[in-house]
């Protein structure tokens, strides 16, 4: 009887199990999520990324040059989404790294490819974000482009610690936090290859620069925290606190973030404010945090991009969505693992994070399974006998 009593309750809870899952596969789909939440998180990130490596290769087979903005935040991007479990291209991807790789000058700086040494330090730093992120996620196959990188680098530095913009044309060549991160993660890079020194005496100086920054754009804010980042610098630094406390301030009513803060929101903005939250560390439940991924989720464009808009690029001929949609695909890709888009779906629509979970019924049918198995096997076995012994007892009793 006990051995009968063991296989039915192992069937029992066997059979609540197979009833939670069907109740969580009943959770509610894509379609049934509220106007609020238009796209899951990872399948927004998924059709930008997509759209990204695919408009990148064909502009960088149309052009055979190097774009500011295509190729390094590209690859940056597919880095990102390769370390959340993404599905990412990684034949498109390497065709942009290994672009980048093949344009190192003898000096090793990173050239404008067919257009010669145009705004070299620009171009290494950016060039230093995408195969700094590829190296860490991917592979190392361009580990002795970074070190020739950084060897450059250590040597352009200005005494005060910046490295300094040869080309401004916002929003992407902007600020000389921009150079100065970027070739903090490109020296951050190449220290785990070759250990040097230099390279660390480097870094510490921009960072000492970084904290004097005073933002007066989102990516300002952002390469604030992502250059101190690099540098090993916590994230409850007060450095990096006071820029994520500019961040927040600057959000819009919408949700968003503009280039600056004169500027309504879009895609550029407010993908670099969530990269920044992220490498930030502040959690995902933070209203201001669900506010902007919303706003990015919002206005995505069907084709998988997003459009260019409240931009400080007014050149229509230099105009493109390669640069929104790189900094929405960076922060979607750098913020949302499977995980954190649970949690994120379950401050938004409250009801599918419910569902999500076995039912009640499930559990309480569970634990009741115990008391209806082993109370017949217990009474068989002993309650005959503590029920007859109870009743002689009565009877003894009524006798005296």
């Amino acid at each position: 009887m006990v051995a009968i009593g063991l296989v039915l309750y192992v069937l029992g809870g066997l059979a609540a199990v197979l009833l939670g899952q069907r109740v969580a596969a009943n959770a509610a789909p894509a379609s049934a999520i509220p106007k609020d939440l238009p796209v899951m998180p990872r399948e927004a990130g998924q059709k930008g990324l997509d759209w990204l490596l695919t408009s990148a290769v064909q502009w960088q087979n149309d052009n055979s040059c190097y774009g500011c903005h295509v190729q390094s935040f590209a690859v940056m991007g597919a880095a990102a989404a390769q370390a959340n479990d993404y599905a990412v291209d990684l034949r498109q991807t390497r065709q942009l790294a290994g672009y980048l790789a093949s344009i190192q000058s003898s000096q090793s700086y990173i050239t404008g490819g067919s257009r010669g040494d145009v705004a070299v330090m620009v171009q290494t730093a950016l060039a230093g974000f995408g195969l700094s992120q590829y190296d860490q996620v991917v592979d190392d196959a361009y580990a002795d482009t970074l070190v020739k990188m950084a060897d450059w680098l250590v040597g352009v530095q200005v005494e005060s610690g910046y490295w300094p913009l040869d080309h401004n044309e916002p929003p992407v060549d902007q600020g000389e936090s921009m150079t100065t991160a970027g070739a903090m993660m490109t020296l951050a890079a190449a220290q785990r290859h070759q250990p040097s020194a230099a390279y660390l005496a480097a870094m510490e100086k921009g960072a000492k620069w970084l904290r004097t920054v005073d933002p007066e754009t989102t990516q300002d804010a952002m390469f604030v925290i992502a250059g101190l980042g690099a540098a090993g610098v916590k994230t409850s630094d007060k450095d990096i606190q006071r820029s994520l406390r500019w961040l927040r301030d600057q959000q819009n009513s919408d949700g968003g973030w503009g280039e600056t803060p004169r500027l309504a929101s879009n895609a550029y903005g407010t993908g670099q404010a969530l990269y920044a939250y992220k490498l930030a560390a502040l959690d995902i439940a933070d209203q201001s945090f669900v506010n902007g991924a919303l706003w990015l989720l919002q206005n995505q464009d069907v084709g998988g991009y997003w459009v260019q808009a409240n931009s400080q690029q007014r050149d229509g001929g230099r105009s493109s969505n390669f640069a929104t949609t790189m900094w929405a695909v960076i922060g979607l890709g750098e913020v949302f693992d499977v995980d954190t888009e649970k949690i994120f779906i379950s401050l938004v629509h409250p009801e599918v994070g419910e569902m999500d979970r076995p039912g009640m019924g499930a559990y309480l049918a569970f634990l009741l399974i115990p008391v209806l198995v082993v109370g017949p096997v217990w009474w068989w076995r002993e309650g005959r006998r503590w029920l007859a012994f109870r009743n002689e007892r009565r009877k003894g009793g009524r006798a005296v």
